[in-house]
C-alpha cells in the first residue's frame, strides 16, 4: 500500500516527494531512496519467498520508514561505564532490562531496512540463490522478533530475548 503511495509521487519532485510522505507519515520517514525515487531507472525485480505474505511485507514496509535510533562508540561506552559502576544487582536488572527494550524495539526496525533493501536490489540480483537464502534468514528473523513478547519486566523475558538475539546471530554467521 505504502509502495503504491510512493510510486504515484514519481511526478513530482523529490523535495517535496518526502516532504509529502512526512506530513502523511509523521517526520520519522527516513530518507531513504524507495522514497526519494533514485532507483526508478533501474531494471528492478522484487525479490519473493514463500514466507513473505502480504501482511508480512506492509509491516516491513511500515517499520522500513521509521528511523533507527543511532548509537555510536561512545553511547555504547558510556552504558558500559554505567553497568560496571552499578553495585546494587536491582541497578543492574533494571539496566538489562532498558537496553533489551531497546533492542526489542530497534531490531525488527533495523531487520526491516535490510530486507527492504535486499528486495530492492537492482538487475534482478535477489533473484539469485544465496540472497534468495539470506532474504529468507532475514525475513524470518524479523517474523520472529515481531511476534516476541513485549518485555516488560522479568529477567525471564530479558533471558529470553537475549537467547532469541544469540540464536539469530549464530544463523546468520552461519550463511554460506
Amino acid at each position: 500500500m505504502m509502495l503504491k503511495y510512493f510510486k504515484s509521487l514519481g511526478h513530482i519532485s523529490r523535495r517535496k516527494r518526502l516532504n509529502l510522505v512526512k506530513t502523511r507519515l509523521g517526520s520519522n520517514v527516513m530518507d531513504n531512496s524507495l522514497v526519494l525515487g533514485h532507483n526508478r531507472k533501474r531494471h528492478m525485480t522484487t525479490a519473493t519467498s514463500p514466507r513473505a505474505t502480504s501482511t508480512l511485507l506492509r509491516r516491513i514496509e511500515n517499520d522500513a520508514l521509521k528511523k533507527p535510533i543511532a548509537l555510536t562508540f561512545k553511547d555504547m561506552y558510556n552504558y558500559s561505564e554505567m553497568m560496571h559502576q552499578t553495585k546494587s544487582p536491582q541497578e543492574q536488572q533494571k539496566l538489562l532490562m532498558k537496553s533489551a527494550q531497546f533492542l526489542r524495539d530497534q531490531v525488527p526496525i533495523r531487520l526491516a531496512h535490510v530486507i527492504l533493501a535486499l528486495q530492492n536490489l537492482p538487475y534482478g540480483v535477489n533473484q539469485a540463490p544465496s540472497i534468495q537464502q539470506i532474504y529468507d534468514l532475514y525475513l524470518q528473523s524479523y517474523e520472529v522478533c515481531i511476534n516476541l513478547p513485549e518485555i516488560m519486566s522479568s529477567p525471564e523475558q530479558e533471558k529470553e530475548f537475549t537467547e532469541f538475539i544469540l540464536t539469530r546471530l549464530k544463523e546468520h554467521l552461519l550463511v554460506k
